[in-house]
């Protein structure tokens, strides 16, 4: 799939969506453009459109605790093939008894690869402080503001608490769904103990709220997680981060990258207040095998990635993205707001694997829907 064609789907994309009513654009000053949100809509506003429509405290659980199984081989029969009985029982054991798990698998080793920026991407596990940095710590840490908002703005009652229950759910699900099959788990521990703590308390402090949402526009782009029936599995999952920043001189360009199993960097055009298209390209984590039995300390490999998105004040209208997953080469999104079909809007989402057949499905406006594998040839 090359980029022009992904080019092609971004501009029809754009095309329909402002055909719409329910995401017409008005027009934005440019005076206007770098305006803070108000404070009890940063990260979350209630849109009706695109991925902020599918964005809730069970979208979230799902697509942060199942976001692994892109990767390399990974089994995506969720109800078969993961064992989260012994799994969590390890991580519960990890949890319970830390300076037995950093004495077994190296306290030197962790703070290295895992808690400070002091190794680069090897075959020891060396690196692994990045994506601790960028998933758990800032990552996690926005998507604690964006539960809360959205606890609020559906009075629901405690959203702290709501918030609190939510992350800790999705990030023990991702643990669990991550790690096994030895006594403790280090990157399980530095994960849970240290930086998603560290993000949640990190995100409370205004000053770092309006750090990411008023010149900085960081916030998440998860998939339309849906289960097909006739494999047992899960497709189309996932947790995208997303931080834009302004560039000198022009109100219309801003710089790009997302990160996530993709770390991708490009540009942005079009204002923050209106419909916005992105071109970005990079690398993706294409494997991570375990390369230490007793400590469970990963490597990635990595194949080029890029993509192409349309998305409406932050919120994710469409995107189209190359693969390296072990059975799909391209990956396109429609989210709610841009297709109707019968008075409905819903999310579309469809696959081209390796063998130039389609796997599609359709998603509700919760985030969650089912698909449809192509037959077997």
């Amino acid at each position: 799939m090359r980029l022009p064609a992904l080019a092609a789907f971004a501009m029809l994309v754009a095309r329909m969506a402002l055909a719409q009513d329910s995401v017409a654009v008005a027009p934005v000053d440019s005076a206007a453009i770098h305006i803070a949100p108000p404070l009890h809509q940063r990260y979350y506003a209630s849109r009706r459109y695109g991925s902020e429509r599918q964005f809730n405290p069970l979208s979230e659980v799902l697509n942060e605790g199942f976001d692994i199984l892109r990767v390399g081989d990974r089994s995506r029969h969720v109800f078969r093939d993961v064992d989260y009985t012994s799994h969590l029982k390890m991580i519960l054991r990890t949890l319970a008894n830390p300076v037995a798990t950093y004495r077994e698998c190296g306290c030197r080793r962790a703070l290295r690869n895992e808690i400070l920026p002091l190794s680069e991407r090897n075959t020891d596990g060396g690196g692994s402080w990045l994506p601790n940095y960028e998933f758990h710590l800032l990552g996690s840490g926005m998507v604690s503001v964006r539960v809360e908002k959205w606890a609020e703005q559906h009075d629901i009652p405690h959203p702290l608490l709501v918030s609190a229950v939510t992350m800790s759910a999705a990030h023990l699900l991702n643990e669990t769904v991550e790690n096994g099959g030895q006594r403790y788990s280090e990157d399980a521990l530095t994960d849970l103990a240290l930086f998603d703590v560290l993000g949640f308390a990190m995100f409370r402090a205004d000053r770092v709220q309006r750090a990411f949402s008023e010149n900085l526009q960081l916030t998440n782009w998860p998939g339309q997680i849906s289960y097909v029936a006739s494999t047992g599995t899960v497709e189309n999952l996932g947790q995208q981060f997303v931080l834009r920043a302004p560039l000198p001189r022009t109100d219309r360009l801003r710089l790009f990258t997302a990160f996530g199993i993709s770390n991708i960097v490009g540009v942005s055009y079009g204002a923050r207040k209106g419909l916005a298209l992105s071109v970005a390209g990079g690398a993706e984590v294409i494997d991570n095998p375990v390369v230490d039995a007793m400590t469970g300390a990963r490597t990635s490999y990595l194949a080029p990635s890029w993509g192409v998105f349309v998305d409406r004040e932050g919120s994710l209208l469409a995107s189209a993205l190359s693969t390296g997953n072990v059975d799909a080469v391209a990956v396109f999104n429609l989210y709610p707001g841009v297709v109707r079909v019968l008075g409905a809007s819903p999310g579309i989402w469809m696959h081209v694997l390796k063998d130039g057949r389609v796997r599609f499905g359709l998603a509700s406006s919760v985030g969650i829907g089912v698909g449809r594998n192509p037959a077997t040839p």
